[in-house]
């Protein structure tokens, strides 16, 4: 299951066909009778695929992009050193993120004020706690 995690996040599809696929993957193997326990481990890589995808939305929305894809030339210092705090604290070799409550912290140092910076950390408090992505369609456009 986590290889095949892996496949789906660097295969090039959208991210509504991997939502999708990893709905249907997980669905298929609980029907087949795998654990609660097993699926939780096998989802592990998966967890850490969708929270760097919340960390992007976060940084995105600190830097007070208007289009995921455009960064901001007027962002201020505090916005750039925000999201440079936020960057240092991913580690892709060990598989290592920031929780959303680090990255609230981060944000506060930094004097961070906006609806859509709050709104990415508590979508990502939640998947966190839960498992799930809450507002799946804004994930999927983001």
């Amino acid at each position: 299951m986590q290889i095949l995690s892996l496949a789906i996040f660097f295969v090039g599809m959208s991210l509504k066909k991997r939502l999708y696929l990893h709905d249907n993957i997980v669905e298929s193997l609980q029907g087949i009778g795998v654990s609660s326990e097993q699926i939780v481990y096998a989802e592990k890589g998966w967890k850490v695929g969708i929270s760097i995808i919340y960390l992007n939305a976060i940084k995105h929305a600190i830097e007070g992009r208007s289009d995921p894809h455009t960064i901001n030339p007027d962002a201020t210092e505090d916005q750039k050193n925000a999201v440079e705090s936020v960057s240092s604290l991913i580690d892709m070799d060990n598989w290592s993120y920031p929780s959303a409550s680090q990255v609230r912290l981060i944000v506060a140092k930094y004097n961070i004020e906006s609806e859509e910076v709050e709104f990415w950390i508590s979508e990502f408090a939640y998947f966190e706690k839960n498992n799930m992505i809450r507002n799946r369609s804004k994930f999927e456009n983001h």
